[in-house]
């Protein structure tokens, strides 16, 4: 007997992904017996490969021509039972499906990015606690590599870096912090291949060195902690209910903070913040500048006490 299938429409980036992931657990724990595929943009294509609940990935390609968008759409026409779609494409009314989230919707305000998916996932789904999490796949290699890393200490895991530089914290306050935790606690710096600091006080330094599926495990089972900036580790550290300590410059905590059981988050109550803003008009960047160092590594030793 043929299974029926689901389609994961995904929103562009790896950060909306991840805060995609509690609504993705949602659904998979509604329909479990199900054969799951996903469509994705060419960025997130590997992360999105490397977790085993998809039998099948497709690619959305933005410029792609018209006659490909109608042969991928052609692809989808009646092959699938459910599609929740969390990008608000045209696929999730065009291909007909007996289930499918709203075509037509508007985001709440001040609602959190998570909480605005999970709505998504309950048109169709009962609940909106899943049991049962899904996660990435990480090979025996790696997390062998891990353990002789890292052995069995746990780790404060340092990430200030983003891709937008004006979320990432200052390197000069980010010494700092590190110099006032190394004598409690080791630490890991998470990073991307051109982000790294001029610091003796980090433990290890893996910037550079670490994908995404990495992280959900590093995060899980070596971290007393995660320091980290408006990220997609801090919304891994948040899925794997990690402790944090989040520092927020221009963008918003009530739209983008954690949502583990332990957090605590750190601003700059400014008069220009949250200005949602990809460049600092004012050119200096105090709601992260002029966040006390001591304030930060004050938040760390609470939330690990």
């Amino acid at each position: 007997m043929k299974r029926k299938k689901v389609l994961i429409i995904f929103p562009s980036n790896a950060g909306d992904i991840i805060l995609c992931l509690p609504a993705l657990s949602l659904v998979a724990a509604n329909f479990a017996a199900y054969d799951f595929s996903a469509l994705s943009s060419p960025s997130a294509e590997r992360f999105v490969k490397s977790f085993p609940l998809f039998r099948e990935v497709f690619i959305y390609r933005k410029k792609s021509s018209l006659r490909q968008k109608i042969g991928l759409w052609r692809r989808f026409l009646g092959q699938f039972e459910v599609i929740a779609d969390f990008k608000n494409t045209a696929y999730s009314y065009l291909c007909f499906p007996k289930k499918r989230t709203s075509f037509i919707r508007l985001r709440p305000e001040k609602k959190h990015k998570k909480d605005y998916y999970l709505d998504i996932a309950g048109k169709i789904c009962q609940g909106l606690n899943p049991d049962t999490l899904v996660y990435p796949r990480i090979s025996l290699q790696r997390r062998q590599y891990f353990t002789s890393l890292l052995g069995r200490d746990k780790y404060i895991f340092v990430c200030p870096f983003s891709r937008s530089r004006i979320k990432s914290f200052p390197e000069h306050k980010l010494v700092e912090v590190l110099t006032g935790l190394k004598e409690s606690f080791k630490s890991v710096l998470i990073g991307g291949p051109d982000d790294g600091i001029s610091s003796a006080d980090i433990t290890i330094n893996l910037a550079g060195q670490t994908n995404l599926e990495d992280l959900f495990y590093l995060f899980k089972y070596y971290g007393l902690a995660v320091l980290a900036v408006d990220s997609a580790p801090l919304h891994i550290a948040s899925y794997v209910n990690a402790r944090i300590v989040a520092v927020f410059g221009p963008t918003s905590p009530e739209l983008y903070g954690p949502f583990s059981r332990e957090n605590i988050v750190l601003t700059n109550n400014i008069a220009c913040v949250p200005c949602q803003a990809g460049s600092c008009r004012l050119g200096e960047n105090k709601c992260l500048t002029q966040i006390p160092a001591q304030e930060v590594i004050k938040a760390v030793k609470e939330i690990c006490s």
